[in-house]
């Protein structure tokens, strides 16, 4: 009794047999084919069984095979994209109940140097202009300058004026001489304010540090995450009251330098996350500070998270770089090559195996044992490392080609890419401005109170979050876990098959191949038996049943 619950009676045209749910009973074909279609948890194929006599069954069986069909052309698809291994991202905006992190601050002087400290210091327009080549970029020169002979002739003159300066003022490297024609801090900086933290114009610029920069001489204050705006609105953000000077940027030379790099002069205030360096960032982005004008800056924070970019697929991906590894102050060599400052540290690990010289923007160590590159090795070099990116410059563009020079080129980027990290968790600060004329009564009240001399002008700059959200950006490539569950979704939503029904698959392969194998050889020993029991020979020899009687 115990087991006739387990057994109903089928009948499959001719046939009837008692239908029993044990898989290891012994079997025919007919008998294993209504099994599978009665257990498989894929219910189209056992709905096409039981209907195959009615108009019913046909319906079931086109429907589960233009599912399967569908079924397998998804399935293809996500084996495709997954061997792809490309990123996968998600966004969500997100309201922050601990504060948002402020960004760091970055001050140049767009203009490069103070015309009054070179006038001191009897540095000439000419020499002054190479001076603003040399500390920037080459970008700056007038097209084709270089190549001529009047360019060359200046460049000539113009490094010896240069050596015969520091000579002449007791100075070792460039960046001396670069110090002394550029503003210090307390120059600048009357007053600022981070979160609820007043400070004074000391107080502040000690927490400034000299940056060199493709700007020339910059400060900058690295928030290491300890100050965050808690409350929405300007009082809460990052506020800075400078002094402006008037009448100050260095007179330009038509002939040496491209006027179109100088229509954005005087000083400039950029933010960006405490692990960017500000070598190129300077000449990317900032806002100018107007005199006489309070400046608004809208901040909006982008965090992108690697949750999951190396998974068991991709052995050639690097693990991603902690923040407490990405420091400038403390881990220069990983500060360097981590995204966003990798093409920056490439570029400075080239230039130097290159020309083996030094240039200011590019932030080598104060202790390098290499020399500053003079303007005519600068364009060079530059020529070389940008040809390897194809950037290179129109005013640079008929400078020699090296082969020897290029393969150095080739072997330092590719053997430095290596290198190159990702942080696991980066910031992007992204900002707008709008600029308020300070109101006469109150622009002469702070001019009084922080004792501004009268060839210098008081602005302000105010940098906040409007609003505490910030986006959030997850990076990830699909692990073997997120194939799975998407196989396992869109089986069921076409099939209604899982896991389950592909080890009933392999199952009944097997049942179905043992069954098989059971019939050949149930043949085979039948036709054994058969020569057993009826012998026979050979015409003509002994036993033969064709033997005449």
């Amino acid at each position: 009794m115990a087991n006739s619950g387990a057994k109903r009676v089928r009948k499959i045209g001719k046939y009837s047999f008692e239908y029993d749910k044990d898989f290891i009973q012994e079997r025919s074909f007919l008998e294993l084919s209504e099994l599978l279609c009665q257990e498989s948890t894929a219910h189209g194929i056992g709905h096409a069984w039981n209907n195959r006599h009615n108009a019913l069954g046909i319906f079931w069986l086109v429907a589960t095979i233009c599912f399967g069909l569908y079924l397998g052309v998804v399935a293809t698809q996500l084996f495709v994209d997954f061997s792809r291994r490309e990123v996968e991202s998600q966004t969500t905006v997100l309201l922050s109940r601990d504060g948002l992190e402020l960004p760091s601050v970055l001050i140049c002087n767009r203009s490069f140097f103070s015309k009054k400290k070179l006038e001191a210091m009897n540095i000439s327009r000419d020499l002054s202009n190479y001076l603003v080549a040399l500390t920037g970029t080459p970008y700056l020169l007038r097209e084709s300058f270089l190549g001529s002979d009047l360019g060359k002739e200046f460049l000539s003159a113009s490094d010896a004026e240069v050596q015969t300066l520091l000579r002449k003022h007791s100075m070792t490297r460039y960046s001396q001489l670069i110090d002394a024609i550029s503003y210090d801090c307390e120059e600048l900086v009357l007053k600022c304010s981070v979160g609820p933290y007043v400070l004074s114009k000391t107080e502040c610029c000690a927490g400034f540090s000299i940056q060199p920069s493709m700007a020339g001489r910059c400060f900058q204050y690295f928030n290491d995450g300890t100050y965050r705006q808690t409350i929405d609105g300007e009082y809460m953000g990052i506020t800075v009251y400078f002094s402006v000077p008037d009448n100050d940027t260095p007179e330009v030379a038509p002939g040496i330098l491209n006027l179109s790099g100088f229509t954005k002069t005087g000083l400039q205030v950029s933010f960006a996350s405490n692990h960017t360096h500000p070598s190129f960032l300077a000449v990317g982005q900032g806002v100018h500070v107007t005199p006489a004008h309070s400046t608004f800056i809208d901040l909006s924070l982008s965090v992108v998270k690697d949750i999951g970019m190396k998974t068991m697929f991709d052995p050639g991906e690097e693990e991603c770089l902690p923040m407490d590894r990405i420091s400038y102050k403390q881990n220069k060599q990983d500060f360097f090559y981590t995204d966003p400052n990798c093409d920056l540290g490439l570029f400075r690990q080239c230039f130097l195996a290159l020309c083996n010289c030094t240039l200011y923007g590019l932030d080598y160590p104060e202790d390098s044992p290499y020399p500053q590159c003079n303007l005519a090795q600068t364009g060079k070099c530059y020529n070389y490392v940008l040809d390897k990116l194809e950037l290179t410059p129109s005013n640079l563009a008929n400078e020699d080609r090296s082969t020897e020079h290029e393969k150095i080129v080739d072997s330092c980027w590719d053997k430095g890419s290596i290198k190159c990290n990702r942080p696991c968790v980066r910031y992007d600060y992204s900002y707008t401005s709008s600029k308020s004329r300070l109101d006469d009564n109150v622009y002469q009240a702070l001019k009084e109170q922080f004792n501004v001399s009268n060839d210098s002008s008081v602005a302000i700059i105010k940098a906040y979050f409007p609003a505490l959200r910030n986006t959030e950006i997850k990076l990830w490539r699909t692990g073997i876990e997120d194939l799975i569950g998407k196989l396992g979704g869109y089986s069921g939503l076409f099939l209604g098959a899982s896991l389950i029904t592909l080890v009933e698959a392999i199952v009944f392969v097997v049942l179905f191949f043992i069954v098989f194998v059971r019939n050949v050889n149930r043949r085979v020993s039948g036709i054994s038996h058969r020569n057993a029991t009826h012998p026979s020979t050979q015409p003509g020899k002994a036993g033969s049943s064709y033997q005449d009687e």
